[in-house]
């Protein structure tokens, strides 16, 4: 993986779905700010303890830089 390859979110979850899992209500600002399906990612790096960061823009317009587990990111990100 190099900077600036892009991936495609690919999970019918959104990852705020941790915290809808666990009972508490997934908010109208919290689904808007969410990494959700479909959503494109540009690999940037990985941080010291190996997740790798991506940068993403949210439905609200807001560029994000996210650590996402290479655990979660082989199993729900596709290559663009």
């Amino acid at each position: 993986m190099n900077a600036g390859d892009e991936f495609i979110h690919d999970s019918p979850d959104g990852t705020g779905y941790g915290h809808a899992a666990r009972g508490e209500e997934l908010t109208a600002e919290m689904t808007m700010l969410d990494l959700k399906n479909g959503t494109v990612v540009t690999y940037m790096e990985d941080d010291d303890s190996g997740w790798h960061l991506v940068s993403w823009t949210d439905d609200l317009g807001i560029e994000r830089i996210t650590a996402i587990d290479p655990e979660y990111f082989g199993t729900n990100f596709t290559p663009a």
